[in-house]
C-alpha cells in the first residue's frame, strides 16, 4: 500500500496548518502544498527506502527544490502515526531557531532545517513517504530554492503575536 495514499485534503490542511503556524511566528506568509511537487517527494522517499540513496533527477523542475529528509525506525505504520511522525519532525527542525544567529545570519548544518521551514519567499511545499519493515522516511521540498545571499531579509526573529480570542460576551457575565 501507497502510504502517501492516506493523505486526504483534510490531513494536507492540518499539517499546511501546523507548518505555518511556525512560518507565522516569523513574519512569513502561509505556503501552499504542491501536488505537482508531491509527486517528486513521494519518488524521492521511495528511492531513499528502495535504494538507500538521493537521487538527482535531471528534470530542470525538481532542482529549484529544497529538500529535507528524516529517517524514522517503526514497525506499525497508520495514519495517526505518520501525522505525529511528520508533527514531531517539524517541531525537531523548528528547535534548530535556538542555534540560529539573527545578527550575522549564518545558514549552516546546524539550522538549515529552520531556514527551511521559516524562509519568507517560500511559496509552496509537499511531503513523500516511504517505509519498509522497520523505517520510514519522509521528504519534505519547498518551492523556491533557498538563495543564501537574502538571508537577512528572509529569516527574521520571531515576532509576538496577539492571538485571536473567541469569547462569547455572555460568558463575560457575572451572575447575582
Amino acid at each position: 500500500m501507497d502510504i502517501n495514499n492516506l493523505f486526504t485534503q483534510r490531513i494536507i490542511e492540518n499539517i499546511s496548518h501546523y507548518l505555518n503556524e511556525y512560518r507565522a511566528n516569523h513574519g512569513s506568509h502561509s505556503i501552499l502544498w504542491n501536488e505537482e511537487m508531491a509527486k517528486y517527494s513521494k519518488l524521492q522517499a521511495s528511492n531513499i527506502i528502495d535504494n538507500l540513496y538521493i537521487a538527482n533527477y535531471d528534470d530542470n523542475n525538481f532542482r529549484f527544490y529544497n529538500e529535507l529528509i528524516v529517517f524514522k525506525k517503526c514497525n506499525n505504520i497508520n495514519i495517526i502515526y505518520i501525522i505525529n511522525s511528520i508533527k514531531k519532525t517539524i517541531d525537531s527542525w523548528y528547535s534548530e531557531n535556538l542555534i540560529y544567529d539573527y545578527d550575522k545570519g549564518n545558514c549552516n548544518l546546524n539550522n538549515i532545517h529552520f531556514v527551511n521551514l521559516v524562509w519568507r519567499s517560500l511559496t509552496s511545499f509537499s511531503i513523500g513517504i516511504a517505509n519498509n519493515s522497520d523505517k520510514m522516511v519522509i521528504v519534505l521540498n519547498t518551492y523556491p530554492k533557498i538563495i543564501k545571499k537574502n538571508i537577512k531579509f528572509n529569516i527574521i526573529p520571531k515576532i509576538q503575536r496577539s492571538l485571536p480570542i473567541n469569547i462569547k460576551l455572555e460568558s463575560m457575565c457575572i451572575d447575582d
